[in-house]
């Protein structure tokens, strides 16, 4: 018995010994077959992939609700949908849209102009179209005569913004205000620091802002009115019998300091006194009644056109008798 349990070991040794294939052997007959395999998977994918883009398009362009549901899975799988982006172009296009829309609604004019100047000295001075501030339409934009005045508008203001930059000090110390309407720029002489009360002597600390003021009118063209202007208070001294004396000679003094170097053409000037008769304020406070009291240089760069001409030629047509006669004569200094 102890021998036969040996032998039926070695039986069944043998019915279980099973010859095995060399691995090398099995590896190089199946890497053919494995690699059409995986090139055949491949194209399987791409034109599974390329078929499902097409299929989602035609979802997209007809509005399906599918598509819908796609994106929605879609955007849960890698975060973000393709209409996203598109979206978000389209919200931004519209905000500038609509940016514009506000810019446009209400338009500063005077704002517009400075923006415009600055960006015409930047660039060259080229030349600006001057936007007016009751409006202007497109036939005014074809008119030359509009075009030559805007150009005008424009030099006048640039005029202005110089002759407050070389006069800066002297207004931020109230002895000088400096205004511009249309083609004219005004000087505010102001009585503070310029003149005592009832006279008309300069004071000599204001003898060095009237040669800045001479100095910078040299470069700036236009025709110099120098006005004199009281408050309504009644004045009776040895030198000047009322206001109207008082503010001529206020204009005389200030004329006679610009005359000084010969910088200035005296042809420039004209001499005008108007006692209370323009005032800036009610004379009903002293601090009104100082505003009041000035000497004003007026800067006139406007041309010979419009209401001046029309004047002139009523007056001509008008006086035509006398002005034949040799009577009157009528000319026209603009």
């Amino acid at each position: 018995m102890g021998e036969g349990k040996p032998a039926s070991s070695s039986k069944d040794a043998q019915e279980l010994h099973i010859p095995l294939a060399d691995p090398m052997s099995v590896d190089s007959a199946e890497a053919p077959k494995n690699a059409d395999l995986d090139a055949t998977l491949a194209r399987m994918a791409a034109e599974k992939s390329s078929a499902q883009k097409e299929e989602q398009a035609a979802l997209f362009i007809s509005g399906s609700d599918e598509f819908q549901k796609i994106s929605r899975g879609t955007d849960e799988s890698s975060g973000s949908a393709p209409w996203v982006l598109t979206f978000a172009d389209l919200m931004s296009l519209l905000l500038c849209f609509f940016i514009l829309l506000f810019a446009m609604a209400e338009l500063d004019v005077k704002k517009f102009t400075a923006v415009a100047q600055s960006l015409s000295g930047a660039l060259g001075g080229g030349k600006v179209i001057y936007i007016r501030e009751s409006g202007s339409t497109g036939m005014d934009l074809q008119n030359p005569s509009f075009m030559k005045e805007s150009q005008q508008r424009m030099e006048t203001e640039y005029y202005a913004a110089e002759l407050r930059k070389d006069l800066d000090e002297e207004i931020k110390q109230q002895k000088l205000k400096v205004e511009d309407v249309g083609q004219v720029i005004t000087i505010h002489i102001l009585q503070h620091g310029s003149f005592e009360p009832a006279s008309a002597t300069l004071n000599p600390a204001f003898l060095v802002t009237a040669k800045k003021i001479r100095d910078a009118l040299v470069n700036i063209p236009g025709n110099l009115t120098v006005a004199g202007h009281t408050d309504n208070q009644p004045i009776a001294t040895d030198r000047f019998l009322s206001n109207w004396e008082l503010s001529g000679a206020r204009a005389f003094s200030v004329i006679n300091e610009l005359l000084k170097d010969e910088v200035l053409p005296a042809t420039r000037f004209v001499l005008t006194g108007h006692a209370d008769t323009h005032p800036r304020a009610p004379n009903d406070s002293e601090e009104n009644r100082e505003k009041n009291r000035r000497v004003e240089i007026i800067i006139d760069q406007r041309s010979q056109t419009g209401e001046e001409q029309a004047s002139y030629e009523f007056l001509r047509q008008n006086l035509s008798p006398e002005v034949i006669r040799g009577n009157i004569e009528v000319q026209s200094n603009r």
